[in-house]
């Protein structure tokens, strides 16, 4: 049986008073096509009544003989109502986690800050690991799945939307890290044409190093964590077999692990182009995405993509708790670059990793720790986002800004989840480097 935690679901906030909801004390019922939803009533810490639909599904579980599959949509065809005036606009959110973990969880992501604004936000979960971007293309498994999730809670959303007073006509995604690169990549998508008129990508990009790999890259990757599950063959049909008969928790164990572990890669599963892979018609990702890029072949609508300062502070506990990382920190982090880069001549990767290792560890004023954070925030984030503004913004017929927040205020992720801070003064509101 598979664990509940890889089912496909919504879940969907709306200002009470946007439902008419008969009196307080009443039920909240929605109907659709495929059933009736009670939601409930909360109340924000803004002290704001809102109505909360939790679990929604949004398509058939892809369990049993649908894993590493496509999901398929509930049966129902329901007619789209006509959008009226009083119809609110939909901010879709899609949570980062290296594409391995995370969630949609109200705990992390609740709907009190942003619906102080009269707004329907949506948040979504998604296959992660193996489970969704498992990609063996010679049996049949372009990958990609967790991203055609995605798909399909976008399709739910316009086709569902106008029942909890949204306006499928505008709506915005939005979604940060990992998160923010899966906002970019359905700019480069045929499949999400028209499920979306607004995009903002928080500290990710499609061309960010460790947003995207090679067919290759993943093939390797697949066969890597076999031999980690006890799955060793070269055969990809037996891996395949045995990727199939293992539990859902293997799968999903398999791909967490130490970010900056010195025995695998930064990010070990990611997107990757469906171009000449046997697959059932529904292609996500067609070419590379600068390739798709730099042809203008992405959905030109008004976007939003910006970095922090220091976006890498957060890995900072994961460098600090791995000793063996700092007896030879050059080399370990030379490997990381080489990875990041993705570059298959490894004496130019190895060149281009000491060449930045260098020009980082040459600052005087800031601890080895902090200096590293530097490489890593630059390489990792603002390197793809630079290049995504640049290019994007020469094609497209839509606006594109760009941010960078750099407030160093005590509610951040990494002060508060992760306790985390580096101390001195010189580097913390930083400007990231030009690329």
């Amino acid at each position: 049986m598979e664990s509940p935690i890889l089912r496909a679901l919504v879940l969907l906030f709306v200002v009470a008073e946007r439902l008419n909801a008969q009196s307080e004390d009443a039920d909240v019922t929605v109907t659709l096509e495929q059933g009736s939803l009670k939601g409930l009533r909360i109340e924000s810490v803004r002290d704001r009544e809102l109505l909360a639909f939790l679990g929604i599904p949004y398509a058939k579980p892809p369990v049993g003989d649908l894993r590493f599959k496509n999901c398929s949509v509930h049966t129902g065809n329901q007619q789209l109502p006509e959008p009226s005036e009083e119809l609110k606009a939909v901010m879709v959110w899609i949570h980062g986690g290296c594409y391995k973990g995370g969630s949609a969880s109200s705990i992390v992501y609740g709907p009190d800050h942003i619906l102080t604004e009269d707004v329907v936000l949506v948040t979504i979960n998604y296959r992660l690991g193996l489970l969704g971007f498992l990609s063996l293309r010679e049996v049949g498994v372009p990958g990609n799945n967790g991203m055609k999730d995605q798909v399909m809670a976008l399709r739910w959303v316009q086709t569902n939307i106008a029942k909890f007073g949204g306006d499928p006509n505008r709506v915005t995604i939005f979604g940060e890290s990992a998160g923010g690169a899966s906002v970019h990549f359905h700019l480069l998508s045929p499949m999400s044409k028209g499920l979306f008129h607004r995009a903002i990508s928080q500290s990710g990009s499609a061309l960010d190093p460790w947003a995207y790999a090679e067919p290759d890259f993943m093939r390797r990757k697949a066969f890597r964590v076999g031999e980690r599950m006890n799955c060793r063959t070269s055969d990809p049909q037996q891996l395949l077999r045995c990727f199939q008969q293992a539990t859902a928790e293997t799968l999903v164990n398999s791909t967490i692990g130490e970010v900056f572990s010195t025995s695998d890669t930064v990010v070990p599963v990611r997107p990757t182009r469906e171009d000449g892979a046997e697959s059932d018609g529904n292609v996500f990702l067609p070419g590379k995405p600068e390739t798709l890029l730099a042809s203008g072949n992405f959905h030109s609508v008004p976007y939003i993509t910006g970095v922090n300062s220091r976006e890498a502070i957060v890995y900072v506990k994961d460098l600090m708790s791995i000793p063996s990382f700092w007896d030879d920190h050059r080399t370990h982090i030379r490997n990381v670059v080489v990875d990041l880069l993705n570059l298959e001549d490894l004496s130019v990767a190895n060149e281009v990793a000491d060449m930045a290792v260098s020009y980082y560890t040459a600052e005087v004023n800031q601890t080895l720790l902090g200096k590293y954070v530097d490489l890593f925030s630059d390489l990792g984030f603002v390197l793809g986002t630079q290049r995504t503004l640049k290019m994007q913004a020469a094609l497209s017929t839509a606006p594109v800004y760009s941010y960078f927040f750099a407030f160093d205020g005590g509610l951040g992720i990494a002060k508060l989840a992760l306790q985390t801070q580096i101390e001195e003064g010189k580097g913390v509101d930083r400007e990231p480097a030009r690329i």
